[in-house]
């Protein structure tokens, strides 16, 4: 005897008085299908760094021993990984110099308007006095 089907082509299960209700059942179904798509997913993005991993390894492997045997031709290409390498600390070095002198000027821009206003609160303050007291007298 074969199962019904639904359109989704998994079995429909048959209604009984006693039994399993029928929607916790399609819910269960649906998560736990839900769940293998997760997996699968995961399992294709293992694979991917599995693949990454396994030639990074190899380059590793082949790097070291080329550091264990040098050879004339690796030499040139040490010298050059050391440039390149020196290069990025620079740019480094510089991008966070520039960074710091930034966050200079901004503290020092606010410093300046923060003494500018207490000046002119001051200056205010001072005129207002003199002005009391110049009226006070005349």
């Amino acid at each position: 005897m074969q199962e019904p089907r639904t359109n989704e082509d998994r079995p429909a299960f048959p209604v009984v008085m006693r039994g399993y209700d029928r929607a916790q059942v399609d819910q269960r179904i649906h998560a736990l299908e839900t769940s293998l798509t997760d997996a699968r997913r995961e399992v294709a993005t293992l694979d991917s760094r599995l693949l990454k991993i396994s030639g990074e390894l190899s380059e590793a492997q082949q790097r070291l021993r080329e550091n264990e045997r040098p050879t004339y031709a690796g030499l040139g290409s040490r010298v050059e990984r050391l440039l390149r390498s020196a290069e990025e600390q620079a740019l480094d070095v510089v991008t966070r110099a520039n960074a710091d002198a930034e966050r200079t000027l901004t503290r020092a821009a606010q410093a300046a308007k923060a003494l500018t206003e207490r000046a002119e609160q001051e200056s205010a303050a001072l005129l207002a006095d003199a002005r009391r007291g110049c009226s006070g007298r005349g």
